[in-house]
């Protein structure tokens, strides 16, 4: 997928907001899986070094990125909803600009933080 391809995507995305602002993506969920802040934060991680590797001249090491991070999102979607979007609002500020600095040890300290209220 290219880059305008996205574009055009996140694009689709924001009109259908607009035009129905009770509508989200979550309406294509049918049943969400239980939350696991470990797995969270193991996502999380594994992205930070994976972005790290995009700018080390791997470049095709941000789409591995942006998969840890769908998967953080999700992990966290059933039981922490406001967490998941926060992760999914970042990820998708990554995927269209490579030097978005995504603040991965923030999130992790947010996940870090209900954990522990459990």
């Amino acid at each position: 997928m290219k880059t305008n391809d996205i574009r055009s995507c996140l694009q689709a995305i924001e009109y259908i907001k607009e035009s129905a602002p009770w509508f989200s993506h979550r309406h294509f969920l049918i049943e969400t899986r239980a939350s696991c802040l470990d797995c969270v934060r193991k996502h999380l991680s594994q992205a930070e070094v994976l972005m790290d590797e995009a700018k080390l001249g791997y470049p095709e090491h941000k789409w591995l990125a942006v998969g840890h991070l769908a998967e953080a999102s999700s992990e966290s979607l059933k039981e922490y909803p406001a967490l998941s979007e926060e992760i999914r609002k970042h990820r998708i500020a990554y995927m269209k600009d490579d030097d978005y600095a995504v603040p991965i040890l923030d999130l992790i300290k947010k996940a870090s933080a209900l954990a522990a209220k459990k």
